[in-house]
């Protein structure tokens, strides 16, 4: 399956594919492989799929300095020891398990390299499709990534009042921010919301809001 993809920015792509029953010498098992790319190499637009009927087995990834962070998703809840095999351009691969609780999994990667990332979950439930018996579910999913040249970060001016759980979105060169809790923790009321739609110029933030 091939794709000439014409859109940018926040795109997301993913497919899913059932190969049906295998043996290869083993006890038969049901294969199953997933795919994610995105339009864009910028991390501001790796946005997750959170849809387990579209992608059940999901790598979302996150920068963290020099590292990225990889988190694990299966059924859209995080995945606890599942297989990580990463190929780095310019390095050697990596090879581990995500953790236990929080599906989770970093290794630091060169700036501006390819990497390769696969991740296989291993469902024990046995079943039948087309005839064939099988006793586990083999599920691999992978995600190919550019890495930034350099992980840059910022200090804007600080929003004019305190807010917590506001809505942002960046366009241009330009970040939006409206609405937010300005009240106690957990006490809500039409007073304790934010009413004011703000906007930075990023450029320019020495201007403030």
């Amino acid at each position: 399956l091939a794709a000439a993809p014409t859109a940018g920015g926040p795109a997301v792509y993913l497919t899913s594919f059932n190969y049906g029953v295998l043996a290869k010498g083993e006890a038969p098992f049901q294969l199953n492989y997933h795919a994610k790319a995105y339009g864009s190499a910028d991390p501001r637009f790796w946005t997750p799929v959170l849809d387990a009927k579209q992608l059940p087995l999901e790598i979302q990834p996150r920068i963290d300095g020099n590292e990225l962070v990889l988190q694990v998703l299966w059924n859209g809840k995080p995945l606890g020891e599942a297989e990580v095999t990463i190929t780095r351009e310019g390095a050697d691969d990596v090879k581990g398990t995500t953790e236990k609780r929080s599906g989770s999994f970093r290794t630091e990667i060169p700036a501006g390299a390819f990497c390769s990332i696969r991740v296989k979950h291993v469902e024990k439930q046995s079943g039948e499709q087309d005839g064939k018996a099988y006793s586990e579910a083999r599920h691999y999913s992978t995600l190919s990534l550019k890495m930034p040249a350099e992980v840059a970060v910022k200090q804007v001016a600080a929003l004019p009042h305190p807010v917590t759980s506001f809505g942002a979105a960046i366009v241009g060169d330009d970040v939006y921010v409206y609405g937010g809790h300005l009240g106690s923790p957990h006490h809500y009321s039409t007073e304790g919301q934010s009413d004011h739609f703000l906007r930075l110029n990023l450029k320019n933030s020495a201007e403030g809001w």
